[in-house]
């Protein structure tokens, strides 16, 4: 187990405060594993220095809040993206299964949208289409609950269309 000297700790922890990048990455650039860089990070939170506030504070003290919360968004999309296509092509949950999932992942993923609002006004109108898509997935299940596969199906092709469509707005 390598010990932490001053120096070394201090620049892993300015890097991974005012880098922007993981501490992965940190404890890459330093060749260190990543174990070890967050073994430190840890050690450093036990003395009261708490890297992941400072960062965040840096963050949001940056000036172009904006890009941060779009590069929240993006990434937040991509998951999206990843577990509806993951949740789509399981073979081993049903219809209703696929439906009550893909609800609840668009209920959160709409919070989210809702949220970062307040910092990038554009995303009202995919708030606006993703609360009209969560209250159609409902509708269809409690009374029409003989057409879940088609929904399911349909829907996985019309989320990129939303994506091409609000991009393109931008």
């Amino acid at each position: 187990m390598r010990k932490c000297n001053v120096q070394a700790c201090a620049d892993i922890r300015s890097a991974y405060i005012a880098g922007g990048v993981s501490l992965q990455e940190v404890a890459a650039r330093f060749a260190i594993t990543p174990v070890t860089a967050r073994r430190w990070q840890n050690e450093a939170l036990a003395q009261g220095d708490d890297w992941e506030k400072l960062r965040e504070a840096k963050l949001m003290a940056g000036n172009d809040i904006e890009a941060v919360a779009r590069g929240i968004l993006e990434d937040c999309i991509i998951q999206h993206k990843q577990v509806t296509a993951e949740i789509a092509g399981d073979a081993g949950l049903t219809a209703e299964q696929k439906v009550t999932l893909l609800t609840r992942l668009a209920g959160s993923f709409s919070k989210t949208v809702q949220a970062s609002r307040r910092v990038l006004p554009e995303t009202s109108e995919l708030a606006t289409a993703l609360e009209v898509m969560n209250l159609f997935a409902a509708y269809i299940k409690n009374n029409h609950s003989q057409q879940i596969s088609t929904f399911v199906e349909v829907l996985d092709g019309f989320g990129p269309e939303l994506s091409r469509h609000f991009s393109k707005k931008r």
